[in-house]
């Protein structure tokens, strides 16, 4: 699917969600020393082997890859994404997050499962005040 099919599919809400979450994953990185590399919205900023994961931590002098992080939201917690995305960066060599809402962790975690996908998982929650708050599992 073409970034901007995504983007539209996605819905302007949803996408601006994820790029709030993509710059908190992007400063908990930092946060450790890593410097972050990111991708929000249909920017390609940073790659892998040509593919642009959402964050991208490297080593701060090095700028070689520790781990990536792919953000999802609600409606994109989905076989599809699993088939089309996540497959192909846990592929890349390099330890691979999915970090999704807190309420389809089971879900995301079930369709890896069931795919054979290497992921490890992280989760956010959004505050009633619109804090973001992500926790790693």
């Amino acid at each position: 699917m073409s970034t901007f099919r995504s983007l539209l599919k996605r819905g302007r809400t949803n996408q601006t969600l994820r790029d709030r979450v993509i710059e908190v994953v992007a400063a908990h990185v930092r946060s450790r020393g890593y410097f972050a590399g990111t991708n929000p919205s249909s920017q390609h900023n940073w790659s892998i082997n040509g593919r642009y994961p959402d964050v991208i931590a490297m080593y701060e002098v090095s700028k070689q890859v520790s781990y990536i992080v792919e953000v999802e939201t609600a409606d994109s917690v989905t076989e599809h994404e699993a088939d089309t995305q996540w497959s192909d960066y846990a592929s890349l060599g390099h330890v691979f997050y999915v970090m999704v809402p807190k309420a389809e962790l089971e879900t995301a975690v079930s369709i890896c499962r069931r795919k054979g996908i290497p992921a490890r998982f992280g989760y956010y929650t959004v505050s009633l005040y619109g804090t973001i708050s992500i926790f790693w599992v």
